[in-house]
């Protein structure tokens, strides 16, 4: 009998997995705090990199945003990829939601 199903990450909090959470936490209140929205949280991606956060613009230009980062890309599809706080942030130029 098999008491564990097969997972590709363990089932407990380590300590590596906590502070993980805890820079993300740290994160989402930064942006909070600027006015954004996170609509989507990733925060232990299967590529086993930092934590991934989506976040709604609200009209506000990247620009902003993306000066407070440490390193940022943009896609040719619109899409804006960077590293802010210690996690990844994706987001889509020009994009506004109203369903949040």
């Amino acid at each position: 009998m098999e008491l564990i199903d097969n997972t590709t990450g363990p089932r407990f909090f380590t300590p590596v997995r906590i502070e993980r959470l805890a820079i993300a936490n740290a994160a989402v209140r930064a942006l909070r705090a600027l006015g954004l929205t996170v609509t989507d949280e990733e925060p232990f991606p299967e590529d086993g990199g930092t934590s991934i956060l989506q976040i709604d613009l609200h009209g506000m230009p990247p620009e902003y945003l993306r000066g407070l980062c440490d390193a940022s890309t943009c896609h040719a599809d619109g899409r804006i990829t960077a590293q802010f706080l210690g996690v990844r942030l994706v987001m889509r130029r020009g994009e506004v939601r109203h369903d949040r």
